[in-house]
C-alpha cells in the first residue's frame, strides 16, 4: 500500500509529461499553454523525490506527500479540462486527439455533412441552391472535380442563372484548368454583364495564362 501511495503520483505526472512532450495537452490559452507546462515538470521532479525520500521512511510524511501531490495534479487536471481557457476550449476530451483522429473526425463529418446534402437533393431534385451549396460544400473540401459535377447539375437546372457557371469557373481555376475557369466565368458574364469581379477575373486569368 505504502509503495503505491509513493508511486502513483509519479506514474501520474509521468503521463502528462509524455503527453506534454509529445503535444496532446492544452489549457485553452494557446500559446499561453506553455505557462503550465513547467508545473507539470515540476509535479513529476517532487513525485521522484518523493520516492526517493519517503521509501525506507516510516512516517506520516508519506501520506501528507501524497496529498498535497494529488492536490497538485488535481489542479492541473481541472486546468487541462473544465478550468480550460477561451482560446482552444475544452470539448470533452482529456487528450487533444492525435492528427490521425482529427483526420477520421473530419472525414465522417465530412460525410455526414454530405449525406445530408444528398437527401435533401433527393426529396427536391430541381433545387438549385441546393446544389450550388451541395457544390460549395465539395469545394470547400478539396473535392473538386466533385463539385464541378455538381455545378454542372446546378446549370443544366437553370441555364440562365450565372451562379453555377461562376463557382465551376473557380472550381476549376483550383485545378490549375484556367482554359476551362475562363470558359465558365464568360458564360457566367454574358448573364450578368454588370458583374465587375466576373470581368477582372476573367481579365487577370487571360492575362496571367496567356489564354486567347
Amino acid at each position: 500500500m505504502k509503495k503505491a501511495i509513493i508511486i502513483l503520483p509519479f506514474l501520474l505526472f509521468s503521463t502528462l509529461t509524455l503527453f506534454s512532450i509529445l503535444g496532446r495537452i492544452r489549457f485553452g490559452y494557446g500559446l499561453g499553454d506553455i505557462i503550465y507546462y513547467p508545473f507539470i515538470y515540476l509535479g513529476n521532479i517532487l513525485s521522484i523525490i518523493n520516492i526517493f525520500y519517503f521509501r525506507n521512511k516510516q512516517s506520516n510524511g508519506t501520506y501528507i506527500s501524497f496529498s498535497c501531490l494529488a492536490i497538485f495534479f488535481t489542479l492541473i487536471f481541472l486546468q487541462m479540462t473544465i478550468w480550460r481557457g477561451p482560446e482552444y476550449s475544452w470539448n470533452g476530451d482529456i487528450i487533444t486527439p492525435s492528427i490521425t483522429t482529427k483526420e477520421k473526425r473530419k472525414a465522417k463529418k465530412f460525410e455526414h455533412r454530405l449525406e445530408e446534402y444528398n437527401n435533401k437533393i433527393i426529396e427536391d431534385l430541381e433545387n438549385y441552391e441546393l446544389l450550388i451549396k451541395k457544390g460549395v460544400f465539395l469545394r470547400s473540401n478539396g473535392r473538386y472535380k466533385e463539385a464541378i459535377t455538381t455545378f454542372k447539375k446546378a446549370q443544366s437546372l437553370d441555364p440562365k442563372k450565372y451562379k453555377a457557371y461562376w463557382e465551376a469557373g473557380y472550381a476549376y481555376s483550383l485545378l490549375k484548368d484556367y482554359k476551362n475557369a475562363v470558359i465558365e466565368y464568360e458564360i457566367a458574364f454574358e448573364i450578368d454583364t454588370s458583374n465587375i469581379r466576373l470581368r477582372k477575373s476573367i481579365e487577370f486569368l487571360k492575362n496571367k495564362h496567356n489564354i486567347d
